[in-house]
């Protein structure tokens, strides 16, 4: 049913993706606020402060909605339309990366290949196009094209658990009990997914298996790599 699986795989794309963030605000630097000011008032100048973890809430909430309605649709075209992984990663990517550029153009008034400048920016840069975006696209379609857009999700959202693993190894600390809670509920999700409650079967085909974990290592390096660019 597409109008309860967009909003229930959304939620847990939030849910997930709060871990993914706190995550990595951890490692950043506190930055001052950002100071929106409201224009329409006329006596008075109302002045909001906004923090980078509310904004960093606030994009993972709507790019939870979005990603999950995506792979509801992208189920969609490929069970009913006879799409191919190939042909709609080529397309998603082709148009959406030429509307940001076009964007970014306009707003920098033509600075789009500046990041090409150093050689450390293009090769993380490229890095990040090939490992990162193209790979999480790709290896998360095709696990829709096996199976379904619920599995597809849950299986690439166990990146947070390899985030942790990964940030634990490389700052030598324990994770936070909201980082531990989501991953224990991130593992059992999973479980209970891939068996039914029957640990002697999988429920899902191995190739469906296969790519989801896949998809969940490219969503990790995808989640963690542009922090190096931005």
């Amino acid at each position: 049913n597409t109008e309860i699986s967009i909003p229930i795989t959304s939620f847990y794309i939030l849910c997930i993706r709060f871990t993914s963030v706190n995550l990595l605000l951890q490692t950043q630097k506190p930055l001052p606020a950002a100071k929106i000011t409201l224009p329409n008032l006329p006596h008075q100048e109302r002045i909001f402060f906004m923090t980078n973890q509310t904004k960093g809430i606030c994009l993972a909430s709507a790019g939870a909605l979005f990603w999950g309605a995506s792979g509801v649709a992208a189920q969609y075209l490929f069970h009913v339309k006879q799409f191919t992984p190939d042909f709609l990663v080529f397309l998603r990517l082709l148009i959406s990366g030429s509307i940001l550029l076009a964007f970014d153009a306009f707003r920098n008034y033509g600075e789009i290949f500046s990041i090409w400048k150093q050689s450390y920016d293009r090769l993380q840069l490229l890095f990040f196009g090939i490992f990162g975006m193209l790979s999480v696209q790709y290896t998360y379609f095709v696990t829709i094209k096996y199976g379904n857009a619920a599995t597809a999700t849950i299986l690439q959202y166990l990146a947070p658990i390899i985030i942790v693993l990964y940030f634990v190894a490389k700052n030598h600390r324990m994770p936070l009990r909201n980082d531990l809670t989501a991953v224990g509920i991130a593992i059992c999700g999973t479980i209970a997914l891939v068996t039914k409650g029957d640990f002697h079967s999988l429920a899902i085909s191995d190739t469906v298996l296969f790519w989801g974990i896949i998809s969940a290592f490219c969503g990790a390096f995808y989640t963690v790599q542009p922090k190096y660019l931005l």
